[in-house]
C-alpha cells in the first residue's frame, strides 16, 4: 500500500528472502522474530522516508548475480538500541493514547474510502468481504477477522470454478453446450449433470456437441467424467462429440485412451458431420491409410496436434477423429 501511494515498486521475493535470512541468523543469538511492521511503514511513509537508512529495524536484501548486498536500516536500529539502553524507564510514562494517536495519524491517510464506492459499482461480493472483514476485525480481533476474510475470498474464488457458466443453444437439431472455463475436478460433476439435462430436454435427443473453445485445461477427473458422459450418452442413444479443443487438451485426452471419443476441429464441421449421419448409427470409418496419416501427424507435430489431425482427415473423409484413428 505504501508503495502504491508513493509510486514505487517492491519485489516481494526480495522481502521474503530478507525476512527469512534474518530470522535464520537471529535464531542463533536468541533474538526476537524479525518481521515487517505495518505501523512503522506507515510512519516512515508519512514522515517522508526515501532510503533504507530511515526504514524499519528489519534487514533487507537485494539479490545480484553471484552475491548478496545487505542493507541495514541504520537510523531506526540505532535509535531503538539507544532507547532500550537509556530511555526504557521514561517510556513507562508515555500514555498509550499518545502512541495510539501516532499510529492513527500515520495509518489514516492510507484508508481509501473511495474504494468502497468503486466496489459498490463493480463487485458487491468483494465489497461484502471487505465490510465483513473490517467489522469482524473490530469485534473479535484482527487475527480472526483476517482469517475469516481469507476464507470468504477463497470461497468467492472457488465457487465460479465449481459452477462454471454453460451456454446452451440448439442448431440444426443439435444441442450445443459451451462451458466458459477449464473443466477441473470441482466443476466436472456439475458440467456432466448439465450436459445430460440439456440433451434430455428434447423428447427425442439425438446429438450433443460440447464446444471446448474456452477450456484451457483438464485433469484426471475430467477424463473420468468424459468417459461417464460417453457411456451415459450411448446408453440413451445420444451422439456426444467435442469440438474446438486446444492442442494441450487433445494431447491429454489422446493419452487417456478414451473409447469412442470423437473430436472435431470446429463447430461447423461437427454440425455438418452430425447432420450427414443423422439417420446413421455411426460415422463412416477411416481407411487404413488415413488412420496412418493421423497417427503420423500426432507424432510429428508438436503444438498443432488437433489442427494437423483434422486437416489430414478432411482431404478424403469427414473430419472425424476416433480412438482407432489416433492409435
Amino acid at each position: 500500500m505504501a508503495a502504491r501511494i508513493n509510486n514505487y515498486k517492491i519485489d516481494p521475493t526480495q522481502e521474503l528472502i530478507a525476512i527469512g535470512v534474518s530470522n535464520i541468523v537471529s535464531s542463533f543469538v536468541s533474538s526476537y522474530p524479525v518481521t515487517g511492521s505495518f505501523s512503522r511503514t506507515a510512519v516512515n511513509s508519512q514522515s517522508g522516508v526515501r532510503t533504507p537508512a530511515g526504514g524499519s529495524s528489519q534487514t533487507s536484501a537485494v539479490m545480484y548475480p553471484g552475491y548478496i548486498t545487505w542493507r541495514y536500516s541504520v537510523c531506526t536500529g540505532v535509535l531503538i538500541l539507544l532507547a532500550l539502553q537509556f530511555l526504557m524507564p521514561y517510556c513507562h510514562y508515555i500514555p498509550k493514547a499518545a502512541l495510539a494517536a501516532v499510529i492513527i495519524m500515520a495509518v489514516l491517510p492510507m484508508f481509501d474510502y473511495r474504494m468502497f464506492l468503486s466496489l459498490w459499482r463493480t463487485s458487491k461480493w468483494d465489497l461484502f468481504i471487505h465490510v465483513v472483514t473490517f467489522i469482524l476485525s473490530f469485534v473479535i480481533g484482527i487475527e480472526y477477522g483476517i482469517l475469516i476474510g481469507i476464507g470468504l475470498s477463497l470461497l468467492l474464488l472457488l465457487y465460479p470454478m465449481a459452477r462454471p457458466k454453460l451456454q446452451v443453444s440448439r442448431r440444426q437439431g443439435v444441442v450445443i453446450v459451451q462451458p466458459d472455463q477449464g473443466l477441473f475436478f470441482p466443476a466436472v460433476e456439475y458440467v456432466e449433470e448439465k450436459v445430460m439435462e440439456a440433451a434430455l430436454e428434447d423428447e427425442k435427443p439425438k446429438s450433443v456437441v460440447v464446444d471446448m473453445r474456452s477450456v484451457y485445461g483438464v485433469d484426471y477427473t475430467t477424463v473420468q467424467s468424459i468417459k461417464s458422459l460417453l457411456a451415459e450418452a450411448a446408453r440413451r442413444d445420444v451422439t456426444l462429440v467435442f469440438c474446438n479443443m486446444r492442442s494441450r487438451v487433445v494431447k491429454y485426452l489422446l493419452k487417456a485412451d478414451i473409447a469412442d471419443l470423437k473430436m472435431y476441429n470446429s463447430l461447423s464441421q461437427a454440425l455438418q458431420q452430425l447432420t450427414l449421419q443423422e439417420d446413421a448409427e455411426t460415422a463412416e470409418p477411416l481407411h487404413a491409410n488415413e488412420a496412418k496419416y493421423v497417427a503420423v501427424a500426432r507424432e510429428d507435430v508438436g503444438g498443432g496436434v488437433m489442427e494437423s489431425m483434422c486437416h489430414g482427415v478432411m482431404e478424403s473423409t469427414p473430419p472425424h477423429l476416433s480412438r482407432e484413428a489416433a492409435q
